[in-house]
């Protein structure tokens, strides 16, 4: 393996998770500076979302021609272009629009990332590979937005928008230094990958990426206002509840890509399945703190490894068309994530506790188990 390409995938995916996930500790500070209401401030998380789901396809389609080091380059430097743009905003509107030019090339990275760091180790190897990568992504969960969070409050949140910039001008240059200029480029023409699409051991994996990630979203959009009313906790376990959380997802990202070197159908099925208990047990944890904290670790942990899990999945069953088809994966996450936190919120304001969240997301997991099996079975018929 190519530890030195790899951390340098990994350093660029810490810089586009930190990207977008940072807004978060900062909605209230930009509602007051730019004299928007704090619904209005959390559209610009929705927009960044929804430019993952239409800018990563676009983007790996205009780009599938062009060496894959020059390609993750310019996406990357369009991640600090957005972010500078993001700190300089003078009004929402424009703030808005940094925001879509940061996104736009989220998904098209993410996706020829994964390609790419597949293809720089051996095959029983992959799994562990793409993981690292998506490491990345879950330490901007973990240390991102607590540590934008502090800075945004003593210098302003302009400042971590800045500090954004900066290290995605280092990881330009790790990915300058340490990517190999030979790493393989698709072949054929754009619109035969495009046909892959259509097939159904293709759909499918995108599907299930589709469902884990609302099964996720579901509840974890809704941790804090459940820890102030159902665990009753107060505002100062907050933190430590989600510290505790990016501990599973950390340990989620590693353990999925062991599981994805080999069976990855049936590994995912098995997952999807522990998260349905994990979820069944939460319901009975969330009026106690410590075991709230106990099934939230655990929670992050399987759930999170479905992430390298699905990604492996679509590399396997679209082998002709692994750019397009990574990339129409991260959208599929993000669209995940759009549907997931709507799901929550619409069964919230309908009157269902919030206690009962839980229950739902392991609602939603159980198309996941259905969807994998159906797709086994394709592929041992196949």
């Amino acid at each position: 393996m190519n530890y030195w390409a790899i951390f340098a995938l990994a350093t660029s995916s810490f810089v586009i998770g930190a990207s977008e996930f940072v807004i978060v500790g900062l909605l209230s500070d930009i509602a007051n500076d730019l004299h928007v209401s704090i619904a209005k401030a959390g559209l610009l998380i929705s927009a960044y979302a929804l430019s993952v789901v239409f800018g990563g396809p676009l983007l790996a389609t205009l780009t599938f021609k062009l060496p894959r080091k020059t390609t993750l380059m310019l996406f990357c430097l369009c991640f600090v272009v957005g972010n500078l743009l993001c700190a300089l905003a003078s009004s929402y509107a424009w703030l808005m629009l940094a925001r879509v030019v940061a996104a736009l090339a989220h998904g098209a990275f993410f996706g020829i990332a994964s390609v790419s760091a597949a293809t720089l180790c051996v095959k029983e190897k992959r799994g562990d590979a793409i993981a690292l990568v998506f490491l990345g992504l879950t330490l901007a969960n973990v240390l991102g937005v607590p540590l934008g969070a502090l800075v945004g409050e003593q210098y302003g949140w302009r400042f971590p928008f800045f500090a954004i910039a900066v290290m995605g001008v280092a990881s330009l240059c790790f990915l300058a230094l340490f990517l190999p200029n030979t790493i393989p480029m698709p072949k054929g023409k754009v619109l035969r990958e495009f046909m892959i699409l259509k097939r159904f051991n293709v759909q499918m994996p995108l599907a299930l990426s589709v469902v884990a990630s609302t099964s996720l979203f579901c509840l974890v959009t809704y941790i804090k206002p459940i820890l102030l009313d159902v665990t009753m906790a107060g505002n100062a376990a907050i933190v430590p509840i989600m510290a505790v959380f990016g501990i599973g997802l950390t340990i989620g990202s590693i353990l999925g890509g062991k599981l994805a070197n080999k069976r990855v159908i049936a590994n995912t099925i098995f997952v999807m399945f522990a998260v349905i208990v994990i979820m069944l047990a939460m319901y009975f944890a969330l009026p106690h703190l410590f075991a709230f904290g106990a099934a939230i670790l655990l929670w992050g942990a399987v759930a999170f490894a479905l992430c390298p899990m699905l990604q492996m999945m679509i590399l396997l069953q679209a082998r002709a068309a692994p750019n397009l088809a990574s990339t129409f994966n991260q959208s599929a996450f993000n669209l995940g994530n759009s549907l997931g936190a709507a799901l929550g919120a619409g069964l919230i304001d309908y009157g269902m506790p919030l206690a009962f969240l839980p229950f739902v997301s392991a609602g939603v997991m159980l198309f996941g188990i259905f969807g994998a099996i159906h797709l086994l079975r394709y592929v041992s018929r196949h």
